[in-house]
């Protein structure tokens, strides 16, 4: 697990978050793991079914960048802690294009919640799909005051922009 830096250090005193990326038989795993003052964030209570939402990015969310052998276009993936879920395609930086064959891509997302701490796990399959060479993982917290704060490997801009390929550093 690698951890993830607030862009502003504000929130790093309260909170830590860690990331992970593995490579399983069938499978590419994410993994984040999120722990300190739960209540005092705005977490949405895990939902009975996963299901596609617009728009994730906005509120607390986790989320993952694969950058594409080409060192151009990218994936990006958004996970709420209620198991909703988004998937992009991008041919450049953030030039959004159709993602084909989206009903192909099978997600097993699992959310267990503790005192002081909430971890996702994610499968995407098939891995064959997803090819990454460079690997961005992110996070977005919102914070029950309605700041948003803005957590990543690392922040290469000035300000916080998860789509800035320098961000995606780990190697899968």
């Amino acid at each position: 697990m690698h951890k993830l830096r607030e862009f502003e250090g504000i929130y790093e005193a309260n909170y830590k978050i860690s990331a992970g990326f593995s490579l399983h038989e069938s499978s590419c795993r994410l993994e984040f793991r999120l722990s300190g003052p739960l209540d005092e964030l705005i977490i949405p209570p895990k939902a009975q079914a996963a299901r596609f939402r617009d728009e994730l990015w906005k509120h607390t969310c986790f989320e993952a960048f694969f950058l594409d052998a080409n060192e151009t276009s990218y994936w990006e993936f958004n996970f709420s802690p209620s198991r909703d879920w988004a998937i992009y395609r991008f041919s450049d930086y953030r030039q959004r294009i159709e993602v084909e064959r989206l009903e192909e891509i099978d997600l097993v997302i699992q959310q267990e919640r503790y005192p002081g701490e909430l971890l996702l796990k994610v499968d995407l399959k098939p891995k064959e799909r997803f090819q990454p060479r460079k690997i961005g993982l992110t996070s977005v917290l919102e914070h029950s005051s309605g700041q948003i704060s803005y957590w990543s490997l690392l922040h290469a801009r000035a300000k916080p922009d998860f789509h800035a390929k320098e961000g995606f550093t780990l190697q899968p």
